[in-house]
C-alpha cells in the first residue's frame, strides 16, 4: 500500500471541528493519525514545561518566590509563582520553540518538590483551564524521576491520568466538544541532549520510548484506540534492527523522529513516522524503509 505522506504546518495542524456524539460519517485514517500525533506533543508539551518548572524551583534553591517572568515580549511571556509546596506556572499566549501557543495555568505540586531529580519522588500536574492553540486541554500527570546509576541522562516515568481530554475551543454557547481522550501507564522520557542547561529547554531532546497510550476519538466507542511505540524496526535494506523511539526536540513541530502503531477494532492497523514537520503513514504494517 502506498505510504500516504501529511505535512503538517500550525495552520492545518488544528484538527477539524466535531460533535461531541457519536460521529455520522467514518473518521479517516488522516484524522486519526491527526488526533493521535498533536495528542502525543500536546501531552509532551505539559511534561516538559512541568519538568522546566521543577528545575527552576531547584535553582532557586526552594526559596518561595512570586511574579517572577519569563518574557519573549511585553504581551508573550509565562510567569512562575512558588510557595515552598507548588509551583503555578501562567502563560500568557507564551509561544514554544516550535510554534505552540499557551494560555492558561499549569501546577506543579508535592510536598517533596524540593527534591529535584530524586528518583524517590514524584510530582503531580495539574492543568487549569490550560489550551494549546485554543484546544483545551484537561486532567491531571504523574512524573517521577528514574535515573540509572551507569548512566548520566535524566529519565523521567510519566503518568497520564484516565480522565485525560483534548477539547475543540468552542463555538459561542456552544459547549466544548470532545476531541480526544488518553491515558498513559508508566511511559518513559529519557533526556539525550540538554541536560547540563537545565532552564534551556531549546536544546532538550528526549526519547520517549514506553507507556502505551489509550483513549477514546470523539468521544465515540467505537474510536476507541491504543497507540504503541515500535522502539525497533527493520531496515529493509540491511535487514539490521533501526531505533524508531520517540524523539523530541524543541524545533520540531511534531515529534523529530519515531514509529507509532494505532489499533482499533475492526480497522486496520495504522502505522505513522514522524519526520518532524511531516507525518508518513499506512494502514498496513510494512517496513518503515
Amino acid at each position: 500500500m502506498k505510504i500516504k505522506k501529511i505535512t503538517i504546518l500550525l495552520i492545518c495542524f488544528a484538527l477539524f471541528n466535531q460533535c461531541d456524539e457519536k460521529t455520522k460519517e467514518p473518521v479517516s485514517n488522516l484524522d486519526i493519525v491527526r488526533y493521535n500525533a498533536q495528542a502525543a506533543m500536546y501531552f509532551h508539551t505539559i511534561f516538559s514545561e512541568a519538568e522546566f518548572a521543577w528545575a527552576y524551583v531547584h535553582n532557586k534553591d526552594y526559596y518561595p518566590f512570586t511574579n517572577e517572568r519569563i518574557e519573549r515580549s511585553a504581551t508573550v511571556y509565562k510567569e512562575l509563582n512558588y510557595d515552598g509546596s507548588t509551583v503555578t506556572v501562567a502563560y500568557n499566549a507564551w509561544t514554544t520553540d516550535n510554534g505552540l501557543i499557551i494560555v492558561g495555568d499549569l501546577r506543579v505540586e508535592s510536598v517533596t518538590l524540593h527534591s529535584y531529580r530524586n528518583n524517590e519522588k514524584t510530582v503531580k500536574i495539574t492543568l487549569d483551564i490550560f489550551s494549546i492553540n485554543r484546544q483545551h486541554v484537561r486532567g491531571h500527570a504523574w512524573i517521577q524521576p528514574n535515573n540509572k546509576e551507569d548512566n548520566p541522562n535524566d529519565f523521567y516515568l510519566f503518568t497520564l491520568s484516565d480522565g485525560a481530554t483534548i477539547h475543540e475551543d468552542p463555538i459561542k454557547n456552544e459547549k466544548m466538544p470532545t476531541l480526544i481522550s488518553a491515558s498513559i501507564e508508566r511511559g518513559s522520557y529519557e533526556r539525550v541532549q540538554g541536560g547540563e542547561t537545565l532552564l534551556d529547554q531549546v536544546d532538550d531532546v528526549w526519547i520517549y520510548s514506553g507507556g502505551i497510550m489509550k483513549g477514546i476519538i470523539l468521544n465515540d466507542s467505537r474510536l476507541s484506540y491504543t497507540n504503541t511505540i515500535i522502539n525497533t524496526s527493520i531496515d529493509a535494506n540491511t535487514n539490521e534492527n533501526i531505533d524508531t523511539k520517540l524523539r523530541f526536540s524543541a524545533n520540531c513541530i511534531t515529534a523529530q523522529w519515531g514509529v507509532s502503531k494505532i489499533v482499533i477494532s475492526e480497522r486496520p492497523d495504522i502505522i505513522f513516522i514522524y519526520k518532524c514537520s511531516e507525518i508518513e503513514y499506512e494502514s498496513e504494517p510494512v517496513n518503515v524503509y
